[in-house]
């Protein structure tokens, strides 16, 4: 179970020396969200040659996943089953992040991410009538 969202992040643009980084999208307050799949590329990347770079996803804060490698080449296509995908808690922010990748290059990112609404104790405490009885 979960709504899945489909996203396109404000671009953003590398150094001289192939760096750069956003955030591409921040999960709701009160969700997890699981990464299922995320497209980095610029207007003149040729997929079938790419260029060799770092290119890594992590949160903005304090996760039990540091950070992850998405590809060694860019153009880059990750997808992952739910089971399988990079787990952000709410409130986190999706990163992506180059190290000697494409030089001065404007990146597009696109992605999905499945959101699964946490529920609070208090919630559960509160449906039930406070007593554990309906």
């Amino acid at each position: 179970a979960g709504e899945t969202v489909v996203f396109s992040a404000d671009p953003f643009t590398t150094n001289a020396a192939g760096k750069g980084s956003a955030t591409v999208y921040r999960v709701p307050v009160g969700y997890e969200g699981y990464l299922t799949r995320l497209v980095v590329t610029w207007p003149t990347a040729t997929a079938k040659t790419g260029t060799s770079c770092t290119l890594g996803i992590y949160a903005d804060a304090v996760t039990a996943g540091t950070l992850r490698s998405v590809n060694n080449t860019a153009p880059s296509v990750f997808t992952a089953s739910r089971s399988h995908a990079p787990l952000f808690r709410g409130g986190q922010g999706i990163v992506v992040s180059f190290t000697t990748g494409p030089a001065s290059k404007t990146i597009f990112v696109n992605g999905q991410v499945v959101l699964v609404r946490l529920k609070t104790a208090h919630a559960d405490v509160m449906e039930t009538g406070g007593d554990g009885t309906s």
